[in-house]
């Protein structure tokens, strides 16, 4: 009777070694996904074919697009195509083939819901050390205003120059119309002479 439960127990000690695992795993998954959900970026998790397998909150939020129109869906089709972007394309090509990463790539494109952004977008594969699954990473920061504001300030810098150069040339002219003012009298004072 003793050998019998000491078998019962050895038996039973690889499935629940395995059931803890398995609960360890659902629990390390979950904690992930409440941190790529908390993560104010917009973030995307692709499979090796591209397909969306994860959209954060933040991606979602700042596209406007929801996560019927982006789960299970390719990258390139994600509204209505907008997603299909040639430098995009080409800089995800080499990302799981050479196990690559990209970081600060610049993009700016229009997209149909929310208009034109400049991007930034970092990029790599992941992928769990013994497992053949490879994923892909798109980390995507939004730097539109901050490129519109370079922008104004670019242009009232150039409005600057423009006025500096434009109150120059005032003066010039005023200096010079000073002269012929001043030789117009002496000869006006001359002619009545």
């Amino acid at each position: 009777r003793t050998e019998f439960i000491a078998q019962g127990v050895g038996l039973l000690a690889p499935v629940l070694a395995q059931r803890k695992l398995l609960e360890a795993a659902r629990s390390a998954g979950e904690i992930s996904e409440g941190v790529v959900d908390t993560i104010r970026q917009p973030l995307l998790i692709l499979d090796p074919t591209y397909s969306v397998v994860g959209a954060n909150r933040a991606f979602q939020e700042m596209f406007e697009i929801g996560p019927e129109a982006t789960l299970g869906r390719p990258l390139f089709d994600l509204d209505r195509g907008a997603w299909n972007i040639p430098e995009l394309r080409a800089v995800l090509a080499d990302i799981l083939p050479r196990n690559t990463r990209v970081l600060d790539f610049h993009l700016t494109h229009e997209f149909p819901r929310v208009g034109r952004k400049t991007l930034v977008l970092n990029v790599r594969r992941i992928y769990r050390t013994g497992e053949p699954t490879r994923h892909v990473l798109l980390a995507i920061e939004d730097r539109t205003e901050k490129a519109s504001l370079e922008e104004q300030l670019l242009h009232s810098q150039k409005m600057e120059a423009v006025g500096r150069l434009a109150g120059g040339i005032a003066h010039d002219f005023n200096n010079l119309l000073s002269v012929i003012v001043g030789y117009s009298d002496l000869l006006l004072q001359d002619a009545s002479v």
